[in-house]
C-alpha cells in the first residue's frame, strides 16, 4: 500500500503526498511516545511529503505542512512555518488566521513579522469575518513579550 501511495506521490498526487505525510506523522508520534529513536528520519519524511502537497495549493496542505514545522508551541514560531500559515490563510482558510494572530498574542511571532499579514487582514475585514476577527486579536493584544528562540 505505502508502495503504492509513494509512486503516485512521485507521479504529482498531492492526495497521495498528503496522505504519506500524515502517516509518517503519525509514526512520528507513536515512535515518541514510545521513546524510540528514529523520530528524525520520520520527521524529514513527513515534512516531505508534506512540501509535495503543498504544491496543490490547498489550504490543509499548507495548514499540515505549517503545523508539522511548528512542533513546538513553546518556541517562536518558525519562519516557515508562519509563512504556509499566511499561504493558507491567503487561501482561505480562517483557521490558519486565528492560529497566527492566537501565536502574536502569545508572542511567537515578532512584529516584523506580522506586519504584512496584519495589512492584508484589514483588506479583507469587510468581506470575511473570520479575517476580521483574526485581525481584531492581533489590534486588541498589547504587544506581546516575544519568547526565545
Amino acid at each position: 500500500m505505502a508502495r503504492c501511495l509513494e509512486k503516485a506521490a512521485n507521479a504529482g498526487n498531492q492526495a497521495a503526498a498528503m496522505a504519506l505525510g500524515d502517516a509518517y506523522g503519525q509514526a512520528l508520534i507513536r515512535e515518541a511516545k514510545l521513546g524510540k529513536a528514529g523520530a528524525t528520519d520520520l520527521f524529514v519524511r513527513q515534512i516531505h511529503w508534506y512540501r509535495q502537497a503543498v504544491s496543490s495549493g490547498q489550504p490543509i496542505a499548507e495548514m499540515r505542512l505549517a503545523r508539522a514545522l511548528d512542533y513546538d508551541a513553546g518556541l517562536l514560531m518558525p519562519d516557515e512555518a508562519l509563512a504556509y500559515f499566511i499561504r493558507a490563510a491567503h487561501h482561505g482558510s480562517a483557521q490558519a488566521a486565528k492560529i497566527i494572530a492566537t501565536a502574536w498574542v502569545g508572542g511567537r511571532v515578532p512584529p516584523e513579522n506580522i506586519t504584512d499579514f496584519r495589512a492584508w487582514l484589514d483588506s479583507k475585514k469587510e468581506d470575511d469575518p473570520a479575517m476580521a476577527q483574526a485581525l481584531a486579536m492581533i489590534d486588541q493584544a498589547p504587544k506581546p513579550e516575544l519568547m526565545q528562540h
